[in-house]
């Protein structure tokens, strides 16, 4: 039986992972902010299921997570949810949300992520759910730049310490139905839409499939990749 940590389970796309994950019989973390993971969709036994409250942006409560889970032994797979986008042009971004945006899509995951690595098994597999802004550029250069960062932080960790983990992202384009989708008006959902080349949106269901595919031995010499899920667009 494996062990999962999820970091940001309660994202829109978490409940999708974790049931991926309980139906293989692998135990899972979850970790929340605010709102705990609801757990009336899953239709398993909770008690491979536990959650924890962790505010990624708060030192002491990165501290405080860190000591609680190591009752829970070490982990064979990581994955990292946690995403704030305010979808603003350069122009209209105050000071503070630009350390913000910098603070949670990147480095606090990567404070997290040094903090973690003691709780890790030899060839533990890290997702990291990043964008396809931070391969293209978007409208919010604050959010594309946060996700470029999380992508150079990738490739850089698989390159140098790839015999102790492997590391990837997905990196989708709008998830249909997720909470930026819902977020959205209808105008620019369309406009999404017609992005891709397929004409259809990922749904999270798929994403979850994708994260879960990725951590299985098949796809054990893959590491430092950024996988586009986003219907070919360049």
């Amino acid at each position: 039986m494996r062990k999962i940590l999820i970091i940001g389970a309660s994202a829109s796309i978490g409940n999708e992972i974790i049931k991926k994950f309980l139906i293989n019989g692998d135990r899972v973390l979850g970790t929340f902010n605010n709102n705990k993971v609801k757990t009336n969709s899953f239709d398993l036994k909770e008690s491979k299921f536990n959650q924890t409250k962790l505010d990624i942006n708060c030192n002491d409560s990165q501290s405080i997570f860190i000591k609680e889970i190591q009752k829970f032994g070490k982990f064979d797979v990581v994955i990292f949810l946690p995403a704030l986008l305010l979808g603003k042009s350069l122009k209209e971004y105050k000071s503070i949300e630009v350390s913000e945006v910098i603070e949670t899509n990147f480095i606090s995951q990567a404070s997290l992520f040094q903090k973690l690595v003691p709780r890790l098994k030899v060839k533990a597999s890290i997702i990291f759910l990043s964008s396809i802004s931070g391969q293209r550029g978007s409208y919010d250069p604050i959010y594309s730049a946060s996700k470029a960062a999380q992508i150079g932080f990738i490739k850089s960790l698989a390159l140098w310490e790839g015999s102790a983990y492997r590391i990837n992202g997905v990196a989708p384009s709008l998830i249909d139905n997720s909470s930026m989708f819902k977020g959205m008006s209808k105008k620019r959902r369309r406009f999404h839409s017609s992005q891709s080349p397929t004409g259809k949106l990922t749904t999270r269901k798929e994403i979850a499939k994708i994260i879960f595919d990725i951590c299985g031995d098949d796809w054990k010499n893959v590491n430092g990749q950024i996988i586009s899920v986003n219907g070919g667009i360049l």
